[in-house]
């Protein structure tokens, strides 16, 4: 039985197919700067404009009171832009590869796989502009900080989940780029990326339960920002939401991918 489920989740992360997924994230990225004269330098240049628009209309006009705004807005923009684009990326990516899988044996998953990771490597380009912003608003080191990788983690195995739920889906119901678009910045907007989950009044709270990822950039401004432990059911939180995304998806995966082939 621990044979087959380790076979499964090999096939579900495509283990054995660490080559493939090397060579076509290099190819994505190679082909996102081409003939770009800046190159990846734009990784840093365009959140960091952006981050300077948010604070300016947000801080300045709308006089947020949030404490070292900067690097609030940053992280949680750079963050949410890696979530979004890799969810609305990876549910075209499977019909957008259907003359490649139709020739080679190549597993469909792997494709919202190499979505998410090829839009990580971008973020990770662009961290160094969350370092600066922290360091420009003299944000004290914490040791809270050093739980940064794990909830990155947790987001990269989330975003992976609803890629490939999306992937899945939209291979039945074309329809569903429109409608992801439109849920997507509905997410956005109830979720404390661009403002403290503080300002959420108390009737709303609940806000947060139900949104997978409303924990997460709450739990994100609380260890950056702030310096402070999560409370241990956000944390948990976190975790179960991660769980029961790659689980659903595992799911779905398991049970409809000889079916989506056909429908391919």
């Amino acid at each position: 039985m621990m044979t087959k489920f380790t076979h499964f989740l090999c096939d579900f992360f495509c283990l054995r197919k660490k080559f493939l997924v090397y060579n076509f994230v290099d190819r994505n990225l190679k082909i996102s700067y081409r003939r770009s004269f800046l190159g990846l330098l734009w990784t840093l240049l365009a959140p960091f404009s952006m981050g300077c628009i948010y604070y300016f209309f947000f801080k300045k006009i709308a006089n947020i009171a949030t404490p070292h705004y900067l690097p609030f807005v940053l992280s949680g923009s750079l963050l949410w832009n890696f979530f979004s684009t890799s969810i609305l990326m990876g549910t075209e990516s499977i019909v957008a590869h259907t003359a490649l899988l139709s020739k080679l044996p190549i597993p469909m998953q792997v494709f919202p796989l190499i979505t998410t990771i090829t839009h990580f490597v971008t973020f990770l380009y662009a961290t160094p502009v969350i370092a600066i912003a922290l360091w420009i608003t003299q944000v004290p080191f914490s040791w809270t900080m050093l739980l940064f990788p794990f909830y990155i983690l947790n987001l990269c195995l989330m975003t992976y989940g609803l890629a490939l739920l999306g992937a899945l889906g939209f291979i039945y119901l074309r329809d569903l780029r429109q409608i992801m678009q439109i849920l997507v910045q509905i997410w956005f907007y109830t979720t404390p990326v661009l403002f403290d989950a503080k300002m959420i009044p108390e009737k709303y709270q609940w806000i947060l339960i139900i949104n997978p990822v409303g924990f997460f950039f709450q739990n994100l401004h609380e260890i950056l920002i702030y310096g402070k432990n999560p409370p241990l059911y956000q944390t948990v939180s976190v975790l179960g939401w991660t769980a029961i995304i790659l689980s659903a998806a595992a799911f779905c995966y398991n049970k409809g991918q000889k079916m989506a082939v056909e429908m391919l």
